[in-house]
C-alpha cells in the first residue's frame, strides 16, 4: 500500500485543470489538489501554460483517505528552491533572472516565482533611469546584494543589476585594449561628424579621426 503523509514532497502528472485548481494523478487511490492561487501569484503567470501530463512536484498539506484527496501546495516547494537560489546568488556573487511586476518608489519589485526582490533605481543602470516603469513585465539579471530572512515570510532581499552591467563593461574594455594597439588597422562605424574630425566606434568604444586624417584631399 502506499501512504501519503503530510509535509511529504509528492510528483505527478497534472490530469485535470479547472477554475478552482490543478489536481494532480498521485497513484494508487489518491488525487492531489493544487488551488490555482498557487499558480496566479507568481508574476506574469498563465494558467494556459500548465498542460494535461506535465509534471508537478508539491507538498503534502492535507491528507482525507475517506475521499482519497490530498491537498497540495506547490507554494512551499517552489519557495523553498527559490530562496535557496537567492541564497546563492548573494553567497556566490550569482546572476539570477527575476521577472519585475511593478514600478515602487525608489526602485522596482521584481519576483523569483513568489518570493519579493526589491532593486534599488540606483541599481538598474550604470545611467540614470527615468521611467523605471520601461522595466515592468521584463526579466532582468541581477545578483542578490542583501539577503535576510524574516518571520512569516517577511524576508528582506535586494538585488542589484547594475554589478553585472560593470562586470560586463569591464570585461569588454580588458579586451578591447588588450587587442587594440598603435599601428594596427581597425573596421569602425562613423557615429558623428564635427567641424574637428569624426567620430567612429571601433566596437563600444568611441575613436576620433581628426579632420586631417580623414583623407589626402581636402574634406
Amino acid at each position: 500500500l502506499t501512504t501519503i503523509t503530510s509535509g511529504q514532497v509528492v510528483t505527478g502528472p497534472i490530469s485535470k485543470i479547472d477554475s478552482k485548481g490543478v489536481y494532480i494523478d498521485l497513484g494508487f487511490k489518491f488525487e492531489g489538489f493544487i488551488a490555482i492561487d498557487e499558480f496566479e501569484e507568481v508574476p506574469g503567470f498563465d494558467i494556459e501554460q500548465l498542460k494535461i501530463g506535465d509534471e508537478v512536484e508539491a507538498m503534502v498539506v492535507k491528507v482525507s483517505d475517506k475521499d482519497g484527496e490530498a491537498i497540495l501546495s506547490k507554494r512551499r516547494v517552489d519557495n523553498k528552491k527559490n530562496m535557496k537560489i537567492l541564497e546563492d546568488s548573494f553567497a556566490n556573487q550569482t546572476p539570477v533572472a527575476v521577472r519585475v511586476a511593478e514600478a515602487v518608489n525608489g526602485g522596482v519589485v521584481a519576483f523569483l516565482g513568489s518570493v519579493r526582490i526589491f532593486v534599488p533605481a540606483s541599481q538598474l543602470s550604470e545611467k540614470f533611469i527615468r521611467n523605471l516603469s520601461s522595466f515592468v513585465g521584463k526579466t532582468i539579471e541581477v545578483i542578490i546584494t542583501a539577503f535576510e530572512k524574516g518571520p512569516r515570510g517577511h524576508n528582506r532581499i535586494v538585488g542589484s543589476r547594475k554589478v553585472i552591467l560593470v562586470e560586463q563593461r569591464t570585461k569588454k574594455e580588458e579586451a578591447f585594449w588588450g587587442k587594440i594597439e598603435v599601428g594596427g588597422t581597425y573596421t569602425g562605424v562613423v557615429k558623428s561628424l564635427t567641424p574637428f574630425g569624426a567620430f567612429v566606434d571601433l566596437g563600444g568604444y568611441d575613436g576620433l579621426i581628426h579632420m586631417s586624417e580623414l583623407s589626402w584631399n581636402r574634406v
